[in-house]
């Protein structure tokens, strides 16, 4: 199958300082490992949340994003039924080098479908990423580009810990969750639809990971904008409940490069705390952990 490469001259580069900040979604469970080796791609760690379904990916790759975060937060972490221990990492681009990033095969896709490319038209997504993915190579020099019209951008091997500029952990349940993540089943197979909010929606949900703050008006804008687009979200009676909760049990963010080797040891039970019992009955300090912001 041939290589396909997108018809746009002189795609933006990056040069440093870019100032931006880049999100990767995953299970709370995860955080110890992170902490200690750095974020790595399911190559090392035998995590694959997408293998079930057929949809493919880069084995050496860890995919990082702009908006979706919560999206692969809630895939990573859905084995833990009704209670999301959740974890948001938070990596800073101009600390990443820029030649072991790629572009998102996703986001290759996306782009060549708006350019109206003509074998993409009618042809099922799992097929057209599988066809994205032996195209990479060929439009690395997009991955800016890309990353700044399609939100998304993939980084070649494990992400160091010097690049990672804060952790957040929460929990969210099943109720908050379908704003960004539904499973939909057949006699034939079960698929995830993923779900898009708009920018404020996400403004707001990095605002509350990071400093735990998070307004009623923002909720009710997420709600509505999920509302807007076809969402199916049951329960709407317990939502003012579960706003409370957010307020209530804000995430706690950890900062790796402040902790020395008895906060991570003190980190990582923390995680395997919250994993275990929830936040009504984890072992969280007053004032935050160390080298923690909550």
């Amino acid at each position: 199958m041939s290589e396909i490469r997108i018809n746009r001259p002189n795609p933006r580069r990056a040069t440093k300082p870019t100032g931006l900040k880049l999100y990767h979604g995953t299970s709370a469970e995860h955080v110890p490992g992170i902490i200690e080796n750095g974020l790595s791609p399911r190559s090392i760690t035998r995590q694959d949340n997408f293998g079930s379904q057929g949809l493919p990916s880069i084995a050496d790759h860890v995919y990082l994003g702009l908006q979706e975060f919560m999206f692969y937060s809630v895939v990573a972490s859905h084995h833990l039924q009704e209670q999301y221990r959740m974890a948001v990492v938070e990596i800073d681009l101009d600390k990443l080098d820029f030649e072991k990033l790629f572009p998102n095969e996703d986001a290759i896709w996306s782009t060549l479908r708006q350019e109206g490319y003509p074998e993409f038209e009618s042809m099922h997504r799992v097929p057209a990423i599988r066809k994205c993915l032996e195209s990479v190579e060929m439009n690395r020099d997009f991955w800016y580009e890309l990353l700044l019209t399609q939100a998304s951008v993939a980084h070649k091997g494990t992400i160091p810990t010097t690049a990672i500029s804060r952790i957040s952990i929460f929990e969210l349940n099943l109720i908050l969750t379908d704003l960004f993540y539904q499973r939909q089943s057949t006699a034939a197979e079960t698929t995830v639809v993923f779900k898009t909010l708009d920018n404020s929606s996400y403004d707001a949900l990095r605002k509350w990971l990071f400093r735990g703050q998070i307004s009623r008006g923002a909720l009710e804008h997420m709600k509505t904008d999920a509302l807007g687009k076809g969402y199916a979200l049951p329960n709407l009676a317990t939502w003012s409940a579960e706003f409370e909760k957010m307020v209530k049990n804000p995430p706690f963010v950890v900062e790796p490069g402040r902790l020395n080797r008895d906060d991570t040891r003190t980190i990582g039970r923390l995680a395997r705390s919250l994993i275990n019992t929830g936040y009504g009955t984890a072992p969280l300090w007053t004032n935050g952990p160390p080298g923690a912001d909550i």
